[in-house]
C-alpha cells in the first residue's frame, strides 16, 4: 500500500499538484501496476521467466558500423542550409 506521504513526495518529485482525491486514485493505479508487474514474469513465454534481460525481444550484438555519409543524410532532409539540416522551431522563446 502506498502511503499518503509517499504519494505527496512522488507528486512533488514529478512537479504535480494533486488533490487528495487524485492522490488516492493515483495510489490505486500504482498498486494495480505493481500487481501487474509481479504477474508478468510468470506469464506464458515470458522472457523474464527464462532469465533474459530484455522481455521485449532479443538484443542485437554490439558492432561498429560506419555512419551514413553527410550527403546521404542531407539528401533525405526536407530543408538544409550550409550543409546542415534545418528543422522547425518546437520551443517558443520566452
Amino acid at each position: 500500500m502506498i502511503s499518503e506521504q509517499e504519494m505527496i513526495a512522488l507528486a512533488y518529485a514529478c512537479r504535480l499538484s494533486l488533490t487528495p482525491e487524485e492522490r488516492a486514485q493515483y495510489a490505486r493505479d500504482l498498486e494495480a501496476l505493481e500487481a501487474l508487474a509481479g504477474v508478468l514474469p510468470q506469464a506464458e513465454g515470458s522472457a523474464l521467466r527464462k532469465g533474459r534481460a530484455c522481455a521485449l525481444g532479443e538484443l542485437r550484438e554490439d558492432a561498429v558500423v560506419p555512419s551514413p555519409l553527410r550527403e546521404e543524410m542531407l539528401a533525405n532532409a526536407p530543408m538544409q542550409t550550409d550543409g546542415y539540416m534545418v528543422v522547425p522551431r518546437t520551443v517558443e522563446e520566452a
